[in-house]
């Protein structure tokens, strides 16, 4: 039962996911990769922003 709970949340979670991309909250894989960059540095930076990327986006904050 456990499993089968587990394995409809995580459809629904890739539902969510391919919606999301749909309307464009999404983060450029240049961006993520400027972010990881900096970890561990003096030079880190803040989490990639979808709302700062794409203002038309629906307001998704990841």
């Amino acid at each position: 039962m456990q499993r089968q709970m587990l394995e409809e949340s995580r459809w629904q979670e890739t539902l969510e996911a391919m919606e999301a991309v749909a309307r464009g909250d999404v983060v450029s894989g240049d961006v993520v990769h400027d972010w990881l960059s900096g970890w561990g540095t003096g030079d880190e930076k803040q989490v990639p922003i979808v709302a700062e990327l794409n203002p038309e986006s629906s307001g998704n904050t990841r």
